[in-house]
């Protein structure tokens, strides 16, 4: 049974939380955002539900639907960035292009486009990974490197 000094002690807390509840500034309407469109921030609020977060190399922040995994296009994004990054145990998943490939392949995703043309973005983003500078050892920029022999 409760008693009235913590019945009393419970209705007090109640009534600070919700007088503080009353003080919270508040917009009228979320803003509302496509999906797949980046954020302004990379620490911005958490993502809505049916979706999650990743991010390009570069640290665009991407909010895409669960409905993408399913794709082609994705699915092998995902398999990229687990052969470059690896498996992230607490911290984002990065995937293996930049943001405007993302902002290109979230576009294709979008207007539904064909397999072929999925397969193709996905053949020129693993093409400039293996040519990319990340790919080099440390200290060798993006100089042409000539090879004797060949």
């Amino acid at each position: 049974m409760v008693t009235a000094k913590r019945l009393l002690q419970m209705a007090r807390k109640w009534h600070r939380m919700a007088v503080a509840g009353r003080r919270r500034i508040s917009s009228s309407k979320p803003a509302e955002r496509t999906p797949a469109e980046p954020s302004s921030s990379p620490f911005s609020s958490a993502p809505s539900k049916g979706s999650f977060v990743v991010y390009s190399r570069d640290g665009g922040r991407f909010v895409v639907p669960l409905a993408y995994l399913n794709t082609f296009i994705f699915r092998e994004l995902l398999e990229m960035s687990e052969e470059e990054f690896g498996l992230p145990s607490d911290g984002p998943i990065v995937m293996p292009c930049d943001a405007a490939v993302m902002a290109q392949v979230f576009s294709a995703l979008r207007r539904r486009a064909s397999r072929e043309a999925e397969k193709a973005i996905i053949g020129a983003i693993a093409g400039s990974r293996c040519c990319s500078s990340a790919a080099l050892p440390l200290g060798i920029d993006q100089r042409l490197l000539l090879v004797p022999g060949f």
